[in-house]
């Protein structure tokens, strides 16, 4: 037998004491890991998208995450930051921007192992465009045919198409003028209509070509409208773009002074828009004892709803005292995206101690902003607020109230409604407002349907809202009764907010360094030279002539004055 010798066999010890020891090595190893090696989980990635990304206020945004993506999973949540307080969800959202600024947005998306991916998009809101006396400036579009108007020198067999060639009937203008085009029916200066109206009337073309209802001549008032059914009733038909610039009406039947007062057969709503449509603007317009209705219908909303620099005065119903069947207010706004309300005066709506049965109570109001509004869109600011049947304003989605003038309510403002409790993401921000002189419904009578309430500035039912309470002023209460100030309600942001002789609520605060906290409007009225009365300064504002300003007669001048006497 042949025999290996030493040097031969060494390689062969070698190669079996290496495997042994490998083995040995890979054996421990797998005793102290698992067998199977998991992948790490990989994060999402976010994609967003903003359209439009640059418009005037109110600016309603649609934003878009959907192409947002997971490579090992699924997205489960999609949580949008839209830069101006509030938030949303969805693969796909909108907010309405009510405010001019710039808004970054943030979109983070997480997946279903918790990984996350954030990113943001900038959106630019910009300031209205307005004349510097703060008109809304109405620019013809090249195609915009006018249509003119006279009572008093007009003539339907008239083209209508100058001054000169008037025609004379209302609903032959309206006849003129065409549907989804950005046609002006101009009514003459001075002139009066009795019981015409446009019905349903025409859409314009888009928000910047609107249909213009409006007036031409360079002397005379307003063009009158005394009314005894609604100037334009939607019906439950959409009309859009739209702008009623400039008109007086009057439900004349309402009026107990006319001689053609007839409470049985008047009718006190001047605009029932009911149908839905979108950008809608009434600026510089009267009202009285004419109501403002904007309502949904059937689920078709409103969307850019402005009134502005208006007066709405003296709406009423009969048999109020003792029912409230009818609800006569201001204006009632129900269904609405996106409601504007700015530089207008609001008085004495809701009833009429002059008719017997005619007495305020609790369901009548200067501003009835239901609910079903979308409360993120509300924006009410620099009005004149004053002697209501109950509410100076009842906003009940919340929203923003900001800079007006309370005075001679039962309840000067309330945010938030009763069983209706605000969802979440939704904001209700009272700023900078004065509330005075809180008065009884009735004096008198306590009695349904009415109550003993006299509130400055009432909170209800807030529900998971963002409530912020800044810089009000609630002060010297002129009735006694439920007597509340400022409302005391967890949760909510209270800053640098002051009320004084009024009682309950927050508690009645004093300072004697204070220059005087009982400034009032008729003590402002005083320094302009005018009658030192509330009643006195209303009478000038509430006959403020055609295309007139004065910001001494707002509601701004006149808070500034008050809030000096706290300092």
């Amino acid at each position: 037998m042949k025999i290996m010798s030493k040097l031969n066999v060494l390689p062969y010890i070698l190669l079996i004491v290496f495997s042994f020891v490998f083995f040995m090595a890979c054996s421990d190893s797998e005793n102290d890991s698992p067998s199977t090696i998991e992948d790490e989980n990989v994060s999402p990635t976010v994609d967003i998208s903003a359209n439009p990304i640059t418009g005037t206020a109110p600016l309603s945004v649609t934003l878009d995450g959907s192409g947002s993506t997971d490579s090992d999973g699924t997205i489960v949540s999609y949580a949008w930051d839209f830069g101006d307080d509030t938030q949303g969800t969805g693969a796909q959202t909108s907010n309405t921007f009510i405010s001019p600024g710039t808004y970054t947005i943030a979109l983070t998306i997480t997946d279903n192992d918790g990984a996350s991916d954030s990113d943001s998009i900038t959106v630019q809101v910009n300031k209205q465009d307005y004349t510097s006396e703060g008109w809304t400036e109405i620019v013809p579009s090249a195609d915009t045919q006018i249509v003119y108007v006279s009572s008093s020198q007009g003539n339907d067999d008239n083209d209508g198409s100058s001054p000169e060639n008037p025609v004379r009937s209302l609903s032959r203008g309206a006849e003129l003028v065409r549907d989804g085009y950005p046609d002006h029916l101009l009514l003459r200066r001075g002139d009066v209509w009795t019981g015409e109206d446009l019905y349903i009337f025409k859409s314009g073309r888009n928000v910047d070509e609107r249909m213009v209802i409006s007036y031409y001549g360079e002397t005379g008032g307003r063009p009158l409208v005394r009314i005894d059914r609604s100037f334009i009733n939607h019906n439950g038909r959409a009309r859009s773009n739209l702008a009623i610039i400039g008109i007086s009406f009057i439900a004349y039947k309402m009026d107990p002074s006319d001689p053609g007062f007839d409470i049985a057969h008047g009718d006190h709503i001047a605009l029932r828009f009911v149908g839905g449509g979108d950008n809608i603007l009434i600026e510089d317009c009267r009202f009285q004892f004419a109501e403002i209705v904007v309502q949904n219908w059937d689920g078709n909303i409103y969307r850019n709803i402005q009134l502005r620099r208006s007066i709405v005065i003296d709406t009423w119903a009969p048999n109020t005292t003792t029912s409230h069947a009818f609800r006569p207010s201001g204006i009632y706004a129900d269904g609405i995206d996106a409601l504007l309300i700015e530089e207008c005066v609001f008085d004495h709506n809701g009833w009429n101690e002059t008719v017997p049965g005619a007495g305020a109570n609790m369901y009548n109001h200067n501003m009835y902003i239901q609910y079903s509004n979308v409360g993120n869109t509300v924006v009410v600011r620099n009005n004149i607020v004053t002697r209501a049947s109950s509410h100076g304003v009842h906003g009940r989605p919340g929203g923003l109230y900001e800079d007006n003038l309370f005075a001679r309510n039962s309840i000067g403002l309330q945010m938030g409604y009763n069983n209706h409790p605000l969802p979440a993401g939704t904001f209700a921000r009272a700023r900078n407002n004065v509330i005075i002189h809180g008065k009884r419904m009735d004096p008198d009578n306590f009695a349904w349907p009415r109550n003993t309430a006299v509130w400055g500035l009432a909170l209800d039912d807030l529900g998971e809202g963002s409530v912020t309470v800044e810089g009000n002023i609630v002060a010297n209460r002129d009735d006694s009764g439920s007597e509340l100030g400022l409302f005391d309600f967890a949760g909510v942001t209270y800053i640098e907010n002051i009320q004084h002789n009024w009682g309950g609520g927050i508690g009645d605060m004093d300072d004697s360094s204070w220059l005087d906290p009982n400034r009032d409007v008729a003590s402002y009225h005083g320094t302009l030279g005018g009658v030192a009365s509330l009643e006195a300064f209303l009478e000038v504002v509430r006959n403020r002539p055609l295309r007139t300003w004065s910001d001494e007669y707002s509601a701004h001048a006149v808070n500034e004055y008050i809030r000096e006497g706290f300092l």
